[in-house]
């Protein structure tokens, strides 16, 4: 399983980048909740998989996963944060999503990296694929919200 290790990033870029004009069309042509929500079940998937992988297979096919959710889903926020703003605010709305998307990253690491003294990697890519759930359930309860607020 190590000499797959070395394979992970690559499967990981090439499913990130290989799903997006297909994820593009979708967005385009559906909306961002049709590629929103599987994407949060893909990136689930695959850490959950990571956490749990006990031969190469498993662990490539944890790339995949996690390339494809996480690839559309740092995407399709950054494109929500822009149809959101005026044409003129575009760049603040753009700078905002990566100063708060780096922040996430820092903090989320620094907390994980705490908590991974305690715990083993594969609880610590289980407890991401709940937390990615969490974050699911999160997004539907505000869509919902937000969804019933434009209806009234």
């Amino acid at each position: 399983m190590l000499d797959a290790a070395s394979y992970f990033y690559a499967v990981l870029a090439v499913a990130m980048i290989g799903v997006r004009p297909v994820i593009g069309l979708i967005y385009d042509t559906y909306g961002a909740k049709y590629v929103i929500i599987p994407s949060f079940i893909f990136f689930a998937i695959g850490l959950f998989l990571l956490g749990n992988a006990e031969n190469a297979a498993l662990l490539l096919t944890s790339a995949a996963f996690i390339g494809v959710g996480y690839g559309t889903l740092t995407t399709s926020f950054q494109s929500l944060c822009i149809q959101a703003t005026s044409p003129q605010r575009t760049g603040y709305a753009t700078a905002t999503y990566f100063t708060l998307f780096d922040a996430g990253i820092a903090i989320g690491s620094y907390v994980l990296g705490i908590v991974a003294v305690s715990v083993d990697y594969s609880a610590i890519y289980v407890l991401s694929a709940v937390l990615m759930i969490v974050m699911l359930v999160l997004y539907l309860l505000l869509f919902v919200r937000q969804k019933n607020k434009i209806e009234a």
